[in-house]
């Protein structure tokens, strides 16, 4: 009887693989993986989320996967207002660019005829 999982249902209760993988994942986007982690994060702690609430009880590890998500999260809003800033920045050099192609241009065609 001491032996039967019945009485030691602690035993049979496991921490969630995929917590541990989104909280890994969010992590790694500080110390330079920033995009593959923040997505394997975010997409691991939602399947962790979803083995939790469906374990009843037997899978532990919500914690884990929140702060995997939060972490997750954060990244891929960080990465997407960089990749923004970035695209704004060369807004106005793309611009100069072809104005000033755009001047060679029309300076070559007049000294041509």
């Amino acid at each position: 009887m001491i032996n039967d999982p019945q009485f030691h249902p602690e035993i049979l209760r496991r921490t969630s693989t995929m917590a541990i993988v989104s909280l890994i994942g969010g992590i790694s986007f500080f110390v330079g993986v920033p995009i593959i982690g923040s997505v394997v994060a975010v997409i691991t702690g939602n399947m962790a989320m979803k083995e939790i609430k469906t374990s009843s009880g037997m899978v532990t590890g919500e914690n884990l996967a929140k702060i995997g998500l939060i972490t997750g999260w954060f990244g891929l809003v960080v990465w997407i207002l960089g990749l923004i800033c970035a695209l704004l920045g060369l807004i106005p050099v793309a611009a100069s660019v072809c104005v000033a192609g755009f001047s060679f241009f029309t300076e070559l065609l007049k000294s041509s005829h």
